[in-house]
């Protein structure tokens, strides 16, 4: 077999896409970190782009979305699991000047998990949500968290606001957004 043979084969079977397959309960329960920017309804836009509809979409093309980046709105991408796992690895390092604040998933068990739901969602399989076990009694109000127990990168440490953009700082990374309307 010629080198560029075995080296295309090995590139093919270890793929980080292919190595692991993701689980989409599993990635609904992942996806909660992705939530409070990223809304799962066609067309409800939030501080980032809905992630309804996504699988196989070019990037930078949600309609109705002003706040794609620049670079953003020009890269020559299309979701799908390779290109989704570099992004959930390190957005900066895929898209770099993406205005995308969250600073990676470092673990691939996750990721995998969180591209398998958002393909699942986008071809309209989603799971059924997982129940919290307890965390919804007859008010309704979901069971509190223990933030002393978050980690690093789910510790806030400041908010700022400007215009129709929240700016968050955690203790894991710092992240400043200009304005469009303050240029």
């Amino acid at each position: 077999m010629n080198k560029f043979v075995i080296t295309a084969l090995s590139t093919i079977l270890l793929s980080p896409a292919l190595a692991e397959p993701g689980d989409a309960a599993r990635g609904e329960r992942d996806f909660r970190v992705c939530a409070p920017c990223h809304s799962l309804e066609p067309d409800h836009n939030m501080t980032g782009p809905s992630l309804a509809k996504i699988w196989q979409r070019r990037a930078g093309a949600v309609e109705g979305f002003p706040r794609y980046s620049e670079a953003m709105k020009h890269v020559d991408l299309v979701w799908n699991e390779e290109a989704l796992d570099r992004w959930l690895t390190n957005p900066d390092k895929l898209i770099p000047g993406t205005s995308m604040t969250f600073p990676g998933l470092r673990e691939s068990k996750g990721r995998h998990d969180v591209i398998a739901y958002l393909k699942a969602v986008s071809e309209g399989n989603a799971p059924a949500k997982e129940s919290r076990g307890g965390g919804m009694m007859m008010n309704m109000q979901p069971a509190k968290e223990d933030l002393k127990k978050a980690p690093l990168q789910g510790q806030v440490t400041a908010i700022s606001h400007c215009g129709d953009t929240y700016t968050i700082k955690t203790a894991a990374t710092f992240i400043r957004l200009e304005c469009a309307d303050q240029k």
